[in-house]
């Protein structure tokens, strides 16, 4: 009768997330997902990793949002992420009364001596139970190698494959649990310049590598079209402003309006080489909204106008008490 029970049992594939919490160029969950048998991706809080002196409370509330993201997206995919609390064969055990378990998928894992034997009795257990476990490289760390001549090529080698897509995955049914711990942790949550977990973290790396961008083509743009415009004409800047100069702080705001710091820069660059007084200088400086102007003209571009408009006035105030009066 225990035999047939047994062989009732569904077969799984489990995944097991243990750093890399991301649904996408995700190599274990992505071979896991092209096998036979569905997969169980599962998310174990092991309390006496969490005793280690190298894990801290700020450290969970990190890798807590992104087992949440990560939860959201498996969602999408077909199966959520399961949490498990305990042991980690304590847990697989559980388990086992469940599922029929086909394969372990994980990544190998680079952290301490304690993660180290964790993973050596993981493989132990597998062996002993008939569970494949199959751990894929996650980084630039090659394991097994006789010496380091070859490490370049090796690690060139994987770290040009291609990004690896999100996998379909199939439901099952079984309880995810809340993602939720009742421990004391070392140290305190992080008030300040706190690190966001999970896919919104990506997001804003994203946009702030793009923003970088466009401010470095944006300055390369304005002084390539300073240069070239100063070449066609033929203008001696220095004879220029010297002939009026009592306009200088004015034509100095006047380009502070130009959204961007190309611009100020332009101006600053102008000023440090002789051709601008120091009080178009103090004028530009106060009047340029710099790149903050760009989202402003894009969310609310009548009050962006309203607001450069308004630093003018200090700016053309104190430009020309410092040009009469310096």
């Amino acid at each position: 009768m225990k035999r047939e029970l047994s062989r009732k049992k569904n077969i799984v594939n489990i995944v097991w997330f243990k750093k890399d919490l991301r649904s996408s160029d995700h190599a274990p969950l992505h071979e896991a997902a092209l096998g036979e048998y569905p997969v169980l991706p599962i998310y174990v809080f092991e309390p006496d990793y969490w005793k280690q002196e190298d894990a801290a409370f700020r450290h969970w509330e990190f890798t807590k949002q992104s087992l949440e993201f990560l939860r959201a997206d498996l969602s999408k995919l077909g199966q959520a992420l399961v949490f498990r609390k305990g042991k980690i064969l304590e847990v697989f055990e559980d388990l086992r009364k469940e599922f029929t378990i086909n394969a372990i998928y994980a990544h190998q894992e680079t952290g301490n001596a304690w993660t180290f034997e964790r993973d050596k009795s993981v493989r132990y257990w597998g062996r002993a139970n008939g569970v494949k476990i199959l751990e894929y490289q996650n980084n630039s760390i090659i394991r097994g190698l006789a010496d380091r001549d070859k490490w370049t090529t090796q690690r060139d080698k994987f770290m040009s494959k291609p990004i690896i897509g999100k996998p379909n995955l199939r439901p099952l049914e079984i309880d995810l649990a809340e993602i939720s711990v009742d421990i004391n942790f070392r140290g305190h949550s992080v008030k300040h310049n706190k690190q966001i977990g999970g896919a919104e973290n990506e997001t804003i790396i994203r946009r702030t590598i793009a923003d970088t961008n466009f401010v470095t083509s944006w300055v390369i743009f304005a002084f390539l079209l300073f240069e070239v415009a100063i070449h066609l004409t033929g203008i001696d800047l220095k004879s220029f402003f010297t002939s009026v100069a009592a306009f200088a702080p004015l034509i100095a705001v006047l380009i502070g309006f130009i959204p961007g710091c190309g611009a100020q820069i332009l101006v600053t660059t102008l000023y440090l080489s002789g051709y601008l007084p120091l009080s178009a200088q103090i004028g530009n400086a106060i009047s340029n909204d710099g790149d903050a102007l760009f989202p402003a003209i894009a969310l609310a571009p009548g009050a962006a106008i309203m607001a450069t408009l308004y630093s003018a006035i200090p700016a053309l105030l104190i430009s020309y008490g410092w040009f009469f009066l310096a």
